[in-house]
């Protein structure tokens, strides 16, 4: 049985929805998880199988949406199944939560946007330039007409020591094979610990609208991948950077730019938009830490 005020985290095996759940646990939520694989003691969903029927647990006020393919590769890939989880799916799903009087937390991207400008302001126009991004642009348009039953939170990369592009570098980088991580592709990270703290601070406030979390500044992929060399005590010659316009793969778009403004999430819970290098250390230290 739950408890009132239960809160619902849909995707709760996924690296942000498992997060969610253990922080809202530390805050002494009852949590309620549904997740893809049959999983004991969690509810079983499927987006790409939406039953007719389902209705919310009666007990929830509050919903992390944090299921959605998110590989650009495969919503350009598989393009009707991606859509059908990321828009049609999730809007019906949401919109059920929402006319059940649940409050949804709805996770989006930088990706709505195309890069051309730093720090987006949250009134800004989407153009997003990705498959993925204009399927992310599409499912906003969707929930915010619903009102004051939906906050959507964008983020920027979320970093964390098992992400596995820096578990890739680590790995050659320590078996002696040399790296070629792009000069010219930037990201802005935001530690999953700064991307919980804002999802659950808008879960438990209710804000609905949208609300950003980013870095203070973009940092290349090369830069990344020097740092991490640095604190694996390895020649940074080992790391030998490329531009992506060498490598044989097409890529939708690159952005110029990816932070977004934050000054709601600094207002709404005191969120600190880190610098991206100071970021990266931090956490290349603790993935040293745990070989």
């Amino acid at each position: 049985m739950t408890s009132r005020n239960a809160s619902l985290v849909i995707g709760a095996h996924g690296v942000i929805g498992r997060a969610v759940s253990e922080r809202l646990r530390i805050l002494g939520h009852q949590v309620v998880e549904m997740t893809r694989r049959p999983t004991a003691g969690s509810l079983t969903f499927d987006l790409d199988a939406l039953a007719t029927s389902w209705a919310p647990p009666m007990d929830v006020t509050t919903a992390y949406f944090c299921a959605a393919v998110t590989s650009q590769a495969a919503c350009h890939s598989a393009f009707a199944q991606a859509y059908a989880a990321n828009v049609t799916n999730t809007v019906l799903l949401i919109r059920r939560l929402v006319d059940a009087g649940v409050f949804v937390v709805f996770p989006s991207t930088n990706l709505v946007f195309d890069g051309s400008t730093p720090r987006v302001s949250v009134k800004a126009a989407r153009c997003p330039r990705t498959t993925y991004g204009r399927m992310k642009a599409e499912a906003e348009t969707h929930l915010l007409a619903l009102g004051e039953g939906v906050g959507v939170v964008r983020l920027t990369k979320v970093v964390h020591e098992h992400l596995p592009i820096f578990v890739e570098w680590r790995t050659s980088l320590t078996q002696g094979v040399s790296v070629h991580p792009f000069r010219d592709m930037v990201f802005s990270p935001l530690p999953l610990g700064d991307a919980v703290s804002v999802l659950v601070a808008v879960g438990e406030k209710g804000a609905h609208g949208i609300t950003q979390a980013s870095a203070q500044d973009d940092i290349s992929y090369a830069h990344a991948c020097d740092l991490l060399a640095r604190q694996l005590g390895i020649a940074e010659s080992r790391v030998q950077p490329v531009s992506w316009q060498e490598v044989d793969r097409r890529f939708e778009h690159v952005p110029e730019h990816t932070t977004l403004d934050t000054a709601r999430a600094e207002e709404l819970c005191g969120f600190a938009p880190p610098m991206a290098r100071a970021a990266l250390v931090e956490i290349f230290a603790s993935s040293t830490a745990i070989q």
